[in-house]
């Protein structure tokens, strides 16, 4: 079991100075990670181990740093996707409740 100090803690930080592209720090306890090292695969589908893995609630602050840093789903997919098409369903929906009642809408196209 990973001690509550021994969590892996993955933070990401919009830069000014690198045109806003985002800095990414990695720690764990008292040590800091300082590079990524690459390796050549021996076979193309070769079975790896994920690089590091870290906890839903360090995930979450991760994705809120995202976020902060200015970065949103792309549209059609997340809430950011999922809302638009919400909203032009109801807009859908506005046009054919008042026409069925008789009521002209600014929004109709009749």
């Amino acid at each position: 079991m990973i001690e509550k100090d021994d969590q892996l803690k993955i933070r990401l930080f919009s830069n000014p100075a690198k045109n806003f592209d985002c800095d990414i720090y990695i720690q764990k306890d008292d040590m800091i990670a300082e590079s990524l090292v690459f390796r050549k695969r021996k076979e193309r589908y070769e079975n790896c181990n994920p690089i590091c893995t870290i906890e839903r609630n360090n995930a979450q602050i991760l994705m809120d740093d995202l976020w902060s840093a200015g970065l949103r789903p792309t549209e059609g997919s997340g809430s950011a996707g999922s809302l638009a098409a919400t909203q032009k369903h109801l807009e859908d929906m506005r046009t054919i409740a008042f026409y069925k009642i008789g009521i002209k809408n600014d929004r109709q196209k009749m």
